[in-house]
């Protein structure tokens, strides 16, 4: 299930992660989508939630 539709860059790391199972680090602009990126990945993925750790590195 997409949460909203993905950019070229998003649809990218979501294929990334899948083939990295669930191991990355994406680092955007603010504003830019990470959290619809991974909440999306991990929807897609079917991975734990657990698995997907957010955190904001000021």
């Amino acid at each position: 299930m997409m949460v909203n539709s993905q950019d070229k860059w998003q649809e990218e790391c979501i294929e990334q992660w899948r083939v990295t199972k669930g191991i990355g680090l994406v680092e955007a602009v603010t504003g830019s989508g990470k959290t619809i990126l991974a909440v999306d990945g991990q929807c897609q993925n079917k991975l734990p939630v657990e698995s997907c750790l957010l955190k904001q590195v000021a």
